[in-house]
């Protein structure tokens, strides 16, 4: 069941307010949004400067991927002329996954790969993450630049050490990307492992997708399409993984 989107009519509905009330009430919270915005980018240095930078890194974590913040922060590192790495070792622990998904949502992607990478290696209790979705954005990310091996080594590092018995919870997406490189790379037992997804994760659409792909790769286009057809029954697929999917699919269907 999918949750009631976040606009005015939904509001009035939720809250018992007129579609009136509602719009109304809508743009005065945008309004004092913006005027906290303003008032917290006023008390910024103009400066290009490293204290600058870290008001903004700041202010970018304190509001995750979107407003101007981290697009501020580039341009004064830019003119700082750090490399990327410098610019990460000087962020909070959150700022990198922030800095990560601003880029990716900016299109930048190597930044988003390079950010999110960082984020994934950075030792700190404080950071937030991983969190599955984001990691298949890096996974989905590294499949499309053809580096199969390092989603292989990324997720044995980080992501090995869950149950895989039948009705546990465990890194489904992780594993799914997983599979599509193992494919990629020719290695002999992914059938198996992606068997072992669907047996742990039944419901699931992304580990039929990854056992229909695994298929194709291991020359059963049969059984592949009848697993696909089972990814499609059900409730969902992330995006990413869907397109690969049908990258594999495609060429034998009907």
């Amino acid at each position: 069941m999918n949750e009631p989107s976040l606009d005015p009519k939904n509001v009035a509905a939720l809250l018992g307010l007129t579609p009136g009330e509602a719009a109304s009430l809508f743009a005065d919270t945008q309004a004092e949004i913006d005027r906290e915005r303003r008032d917290e980018m006023a008390t910024v240095s103009e400066a290009c400067d490293a204290a600058a930078a870290r008001q903004w890194a700041v202010l970018g974590c304190r509001h995750g991927y979107r407003g101007p913040y981290w697009a501020r922060w580039t341009a004064i590192q830019a003119v700082r002329s750090l490399s990327l790495n410098e610019r990460l070792q000087e962020l909070p622990p959150r700022g990198p996954r922030w800095l990560a998904l601003w880029a990716r949502n900016a299109g930048d992607l190597a930044t988003f790969a390079e950010a999110y990478d960082y984020f994934l290696h950075l030792n700190d209790p404080t950071k937030i993450g991983p969190i599955s979705h984001e990691n298949s954005f890096y996974f989905a990310n590294l499949y499309d630049r053809g580096d199969f091996q390092k989603i292989c080594d990324t997720v044995t590092t980080f992501f090995s050490d869950c149950d895989d018995r039948p009705g546990t919870a465990g890194y489904l997406y992780e594993k799914v990307w997983l599979t599509f490189a193992c494919v990629a790379l020719h290695r002999d037992n992914t059938l198996d492992v992606a068997q072992k997804l669907t047996k742990q994760f039944p419901k699931e659409g992304g580990a039929w997708a990854a056992l229909a792909v695994a298929q194709v790769g291991a020359g059963d286009t049969a059984s592949a399409l009848t697993a696909w057809e089972r990814a499609i029954r059900c409730k969902y697929i992330e995006d990413d993984a869907r397109r690969v999917a049908l990258q594999h699919i495609e060429p034998h269907a009907k």
